[in-house]
């Protein structure tokens, strides 16, 4: 009976997973030197980065390397989404779906290390494409 009760919490457990969270857990287990020492500290919710996004950010740091001043750069980010119209790019279009994740796992020399990095995915956040180390 006490397996029956394990069993079913268990599998509550892992229908009770969100895709990505899933995704995570597949690459730990494909790829991790040591699947078993893994352990996740946080696990941020995930987060799309639009072409509105990625241009903000670009022209920010442009800005910033040419000393705009605040006006400048209020009048060029409020331009910036009839200018990606223009240009026939859709502003709202998702580039990267991303979540920042920290986690100890054992290392290839068998100590257990602290990691705090960017795991991007697939469309439907049920693959791990890639990971960025911060």
């Amino acid at each position: 009976m006490k397996n029956v009760i394990f069993l079913f919490v268990l599998a509550c457990m892992c229908a009770c997973q969100k895709p990505y969270e899933k995704a995570i857990n597949e690459y730990v287990k494909e790829n991790f030197n040591d699947p078993s020492s893994y352990e996740c500290v946080e696990l941020g919710e995930p987060k799309n980065l639009t072409v509105i996004d990625y241009s903000m950010a670009v022209l920010k740091a442009k800005a910033a390397k040419e000393n705009w001043s605040a006006d400048s750069i209020f009048k060029k980010t409020t331009e910036l989404r009839p200018f990606l119209e223009k240009q026939g790019r859709n502003p709202d279009e998702v580039l990267l779906r991303y979540c920042e994740h920290t986690y100890r796992a054992t290392n290839a020399f068998g100590a257990k290390v602290l990691h705090k990095e960017k795991w991007y995915f697939n469309e439907d956040y049920t693959k791990v494409t890639s990971i960025y180390k911060e």
